[in-house]
C-alpha cells in the first residue's frame, strides 16, 4: 500500500514537473518568471514533505531496511531536480547581487542629473534579473526626469535668449519621449516668438538709434514711411498746451499706426506710453 501511494505521488510529480518544463520554456517571458516561482514553491513543498515522511518512517527503516539499500527512482528524480533548484538559486543570487548593484549606481546617476547614464545602468540591471520591478519603476521615472530636466534647461536659455539652445532641449524632449509632440511644439513656438520680437526690437531701435544722430526733424528718407510717421506722432502728441482736438486727432492716427507688431514695438521703445500717460489733456 505504501508503494502504491508513492507511486501514485511519483505520477502527481511527473505531471506538475511537465507543467512546469512547458511554462518555462515559453517565449513569454512573464510566463517563465511565473513558473520559476511555482518551481521553487513546489521543490519546497517537496522537501517538507520528504522531512516529514522520512520522520514518519524511520522506525520503519530501521526495523525492514530495504533488500538492495538503493533509491527508488522517484527519489533520484527529486534529488536531481532539487540539486538543480539549488544551482539555479546560486546563479540567480549573484544576478540579484549584481543587478542590485547597477540599480546603486543607476540611482546615483539619476541624483546627479545624469538621467542618460542612470537608464543604462537600469537597463544593464534589467538584464541581469528580468523580474526586478524596482529598475523598471526607476527606468520610467529616470525618462520622466529627464524630460523634466531638458524642460527646465529650456527654460532657463530662452531666458537668457539663447535661443539656438533652447530648441535644443526641446528637440532633445522628442528623442527622448515622441509622444510629447505637442508640448514641445508649444514650447519651440515660444521661443520663435521670443525670437521675432527680440529682432525686431532690435531693427527698431537701430531706426530709432539713426534718427537720433540725424536731425531732430524725421525725414521720411531715413527710414520707412509708416515708422517715419510713428515717430512723428509721437512726437506731436509729446507737445503740450495744444487743444483737446489736436490730441484727439493724433490719438486716432495713432490707434491705426500700432495695429501690427512692428509698430507696437516702436511704440514701447519710444515711450509711447509715457507720453500718453503724462499728457493731462489726452488722459482727459
Amino acid at each position: 500500500m505504501e508503494d502504491s501511494e508513492d507511486f501514485d505521488d511519483f505520477l502527481k510529480n511527473v505531471d506538475e514537473i511537465s507543467k512546469l518544463v512547458k511554462e518555462l520554456s515559453s517565449p513569454d517571458t512573464s510566463s517563465q518568471v511565473k513558473a520559476m516561482e511555482r518551481a521553487d514553491s513546489w521543490l519546497e513543498a517537496s522537501k517538507r514533505t520528504g522531512r516529514q515522511k522520512g520522520a514518519v518512517n524511520r522506525t520503519v527503516i530501521n526495523s525492514t531496511p530495504p533488500a538492495t539499500g538503493s533509491p527508488t527512482r522517484g527519489t533520484a528524480f527529486m534529488r536531481m531536480l532539487e540539486k538543480d533548484a539549488e544551482e539555479r538559486s546560486k546563479r540567480r543570487k549573484v544576478r540579484e547581487e549584481k543587478a542590485k548593484a547597477l540599480k546603486a549606481r543607476g540611482n546615483a546617476a539619476f541624483a546627479e542629473g545624469d538621467y542618460e547614464s542612470a537608464v543604462l545602468l537600469y537597463t544593464q540591471g534589467l538584464e541581469q534579473l528580468r523580474d526586478m520591478q524596482e529598475l523598471y519603476t526607476n527606468r520610467a521615472q529616470c525618462n520622466e526626469g529627464s524630460v523634466k530636466a531638458y524642460v527646465h534647461m529650456g527654460r532657463a536659455h530662452l531666458g537668457l535668449s539663447d535661443y539656438a539652445k533652447a530648441r535644443e532641449c526641446y528637440v532633445k524632449i522628442l528623442e527622448i519621449a515622441p509622444e510629447r509632440e505637442a508640448m514641445v511644439k508649444d514650447y519651440l513656438s515660444q521661443v520663435e516668438k521670443a525670437d521675432r520680437r527680440e529682432r525686431e526690437e532690435r531693427l527698431a531701435r537701430e531706426e530709432c538709434q539713426k534718427e537720433e544722430r540725424e536731425e531732430e526733424v524725421v525725414s521720411v528718407a531715413t527710414v520707412s514711411t509708416e515708422t517715419g510717421r510713428l515717430l512723428q506722432l509721437l512726437r506731436k502728441l509729446d507737445r503740450p498746451n495744444e487743444m483737446s482736438l489736436y490730441y484727439c486727432g493724433g490719438v486716432e492716427l495713432l490707434s491705426h499706426a500700432i495695429t501690427d507688431r512692428t509698430g507696437q514695438t516702436i511704440f514701447r521703445l519710444q515711450n509711447g506710453f509715457s507720453i500718453i500717460n503724462g499728457n493731462s489733456t489726452i488722459l482727459r
